[in-house]
């Protein structure tokens, strides 16, 4: 399927799933079995969507020579969001009801959806090193190869001339 492909539709369904739990709120209460399904499918999509990609876009996406840091910086950033969804939610439950909760849900979901739409490269079958040739000019240019190599005299190895 592809990271995008599997990150749209997770987004997709989550958002269809929370608007139906805040649509049918009222209905929802009186067909408890009802409501565990849906909201057991919030989760389902959440992990196989999102969830299951968020780890590897940032690991494919930033160059090479950023990457670790990046990676870092994305997984920090994530668990600041999953924080203030966290407490944000009981606090919007009690000021607006379960309902219109569950609809503000679908709606971070749909912009979940639209950002991965813009943002999210599909990236099958392409390699992890990316664009790097800058950084390939850089080494080529500090007496390496491109790919890094240096001999021990600081020159580049026979062959690989730019």
């Amino acid at each position: 399927l592809g990271r995008k492909k599997i990150q749209l539709q997770g987004f997709f369904f989550m958002a269809v799933v929370f608007g139906a739990l805040g649509i049918f709120d009222a209905q929802l209460e009186d067909a408890p079995a009802a409501m565990l399904i849906l909201y057991g499918l919030t989760f389902f999509f959440s992990n196989f969507g999102p969830n299951s990609t968020t780890f590897i876009l940032p690991a494919e996406t930033f160059p090479a020579h950023l990457r670790a840091t990046l990676n870092g910086f994305s997984a920090a950033c994530g668990k600041v969001g999953a924080t203030l969804g966290s407490a944000a939610f009981v606090p919007l439950k009690s000021a607006v009801g379960l309902g219109d909760t569950m609809l503000a849900c679908a709606i971070v979901s749909l912009l979940g959806l639209f950002v991965t739409a813009l943002f999210v490269e599909d990236r099958r079958g392409k390699g992890m090193e990316g664009d790097d040739a800058p950084l390939a000019l850089l080494r080529h240019e500090m007496g390496g190869s491109a790919s890094g190599e240096v001999r021990a005299d600081g020159g580049e190895r026979d062959g690989d001339k730019m």
